[in-house]
């Protein structure tokens, strides 16, 4: 599934995903401080899932309401658009959900082959080498040592 929340904080966040992603991922400066993300998520036809979250405040919740039942006759092809209140607080007040193709099998299993081909490597070198589980060093004792019992009692003569 793929998706994207849009939502504010005091500021406008947004999260986008796919579970199919294709291609590298583009990013393009625009403006002094602004930024374009673009990329693609495989897909077969389908629909959006919009899911809006209502302003808090009643009278902005019923205007927008309003707004969408008095919209004009629809006309294929056409946009619909209409005024939103960003609601503090709500990173995901805003949300699209599409399914995602189903990633190729291929890319999966080669995962899976890369892993499998890593465990074996480092398993044949460990039995190569003879190399073993590192153990603790083992803890000093506080007992002092029969050298140091020694040396002890020729100082105090």
């Amino acid at each position: 599934m793929g998706g994207a929340d849009v939502g504010g904080d005091g500021s406008v966040q947004w999260k986008v995903w796919g579970d199919n992603v294709k291609g590298p991922e583009k990013i393009t400066n625009v403006g002094a401080h602004g930024r374009q993300h673009e990329h693609i998520d495989e897909t077969d036809p389908g629909n959006f899932r919009i899911s809006i979250q209502l302003p808090t405040d009643q009278n902005e919740a019923n205007a927008l309401v309003n707004t969408l039942k008095n919209l004009p006759p629809a006309v294929p092809g056409t946009r619909i658009n209409f005024e939103l209140p960003i609601v503090p607080n709500d990173t995901d007040q805003i949300q699209i959900r599409w399914d995602s193709r189903p990633a190729p099998a291929h890319h999966v299993h080669g995962a899976m082959a890369a892993i499998k081909t890593a465990v074996s490597k480092v398993t044949a070198s460990i039995k190569t080498t003879g190399a073993k589980r590192k153990q603790a060093p083992k803890k000093a004792s506080k007992k002092p040592s029969k050298k140091a019992k020694k040396k002890a009692g020729k100082k105090k003569r």
